[in-house]
């Protein structure tokens, strides 16, 4: 469904666990680790999101990590969403 939706394999289920971030912080190798993939593979995803404004890149810390923040948008809802949908067709999500 994200490659129909969004011509992007990973793009859908790395937007559901970013609307799914309780304070809607996220970091590139949590966003990795959580879904099973490699960091290489959501690099694009993250900079798309950046470049929408959907999400903003937070200032380089102490820690190694790059710390993303989610910004309001409807888009986060319509992720959602979309995923419940694709479960409802039956339609597995790979990594979420």
């Amino acid at each position: 469904m994200s490659e129909v939706l969004f011509g992007q394999r990973y793009r859908l289920e790395v937007m559901v666990a970013i609307a799914s971030s309780r304070d809607g912080l996220v970091c590139l190798t949590d966003l990795a680790k959580d879904l099973q993939l490699t960091p290489s593979n959501l690099q694009h995803p993250l900079r798309d999101l950046v470049r929408c404004g959907l999400l903003s890149r937070l200032p380089p810390g102490d820690s190694k990590r790059r710390f993303y923040q989610r910004n309001e948008s409807l888009a986060w809802p319509f992720v959602v969403e979309m995923a419940s949908h694709a479960e409802g067709l039956g339609l597995v999500m790979e990594h979420f």
